[in-house]
């Protein structure tokens, strides 16, 4: 998945004259094969790989902020493998054991995620940070841009969520920019629906069709589009903060402080964490079925036992929204 990502990335790039020219045979080599990304990831940019030798934070600061990420990993695999287990035993209530599974399988990513992180600045690779501009702006001077370690996950945004399209944002940053830069942004000429569909189908694809992942990740893409429409509309009909992102320069009436938006937001946060619980419930641990991939009856299953309710909620949001 890493290789086709960098070699599409390299692409686009030169297509968008991103890179100026086509890498050297080495360079090229160097970047798919980093040693420091090849295991865990995460996808940069050639033109970050291509700053490795040009990076200096200290050697004393990558110690030890790879042997914090590391700390850190290792904190979120105990969760995964035994403290999670302590929240719901077998036999509890079927809710308690969805959010069991859900939060074991968001603790194993939070794991591989932050030994990526670690694993990356090993080998000096950061993110470019550009000071006034985009980062996507092909006319930002030199002097403007800053570097500092990849963050790939914010655990804090995923289990404390504001909403669904956060969680696809803080899930995996890097391969959400992937996504957004190569996929969303050249096909949202067709609409938005188009587009995002597309984007998951390209994350289905570049993850290996099954048909669990593909299900997940279609479904993700439904309900993220929903709860926009949704919520873009009531904190126009409200004319408070109550949107899926929080604003970065607020204008509505009833500001994010406000104790009704409070509220509206808490009970949004509540059933984002109904949403991930149904969703991750399909990735409990199941034996040689964690290695093979899971069945389509598997998944149908699992979602049949919690009776679909996350669809159904989804769909009367849909039909509510369409009502507004």
């Amino acid at each position: 998945m890493l290789i086709s990502m960098k070699v599409i990335s390299i692409g686009f790039d030169i297509d968008s004259n991103h890179l100026l020219s086509v890498p050297m045979p080495m360079d090229f080599f160097g970047y798919i094969f980093c040693v420091g990304t090849i295991i865990f990831g995460p996808w940069t940019r050639f033109s970050d790989y291509a700053m490795i030798g040009h990076n200096k934070l200290g050697i004393i600061h990558n110690i030890l902020v790879t042997s914090w990420k590391s700390a850190v990993a290792l904190f979120f695999l105990s969760i995964s493998t035994c403290w999670s287990f302590w929240i719901a035993p077998n036999g509890s209530y079927k809710w308690s054991v969805a959010y069991r599974d859900a939060l074991s399988f968001r603790s194993s990513h939070y794991f591989v995620s932050k030994m990526a992180e670690a694993s990356s600045l090993t080998c000096n690779i950061l993110q470019s940070k550009v000071k006034g501009a985009k980062k996507d702006d092909k006319k930002y001077e030199n002097d403007s841009v800053s570097a500092e370690p990849i963050v790939i996950t914010r655990p804090w945004s995923i289990e404390l969520p504001r909403s669904l399209v956060e969680v696809v944002v803080h899930w995996n940053i890097p391969m959400h920019h992937w996504l957004r830069t190569y996929v969303f942004k050249n096909t949202r000429s067709l609409g938005t629906l188009p587009a995002i569909l597309s984007t998951y189908a390209a994350s289905a694809m570049l993850h290996g069709l099954n048909f669990q992942l593909a299900a997940v990740l279609f479904s993700l893409g439904i309900y993220t589009y929903t709860e926009h429409i949704f919520r873009t509309k009531l904190a126009f009909m409200i004319n408070g903060c109550v949107g899926p992102r929080k604003c970065s320069d607020c204008t509505h009436a009833l500001k994010e402080s406000h104790f009704v938006v409070m509220i509206i937001n808490f009970c949004f946060s509540l059933i984002v964490m109904f949403h991930l619980a149904y969703l991750g419930f399909t990735f409990n641990s199941a034996g040689s079925m964690e290695e093979e991939g899971y069945s389509m009856y598997h998944t149908l299953e699992k979602w049949r036992w919690l009776n679909f309710s996350s669809h159904w909620v989804v769909l009367f949001t849909f039909i509510l929204a369409s009502v507004m």
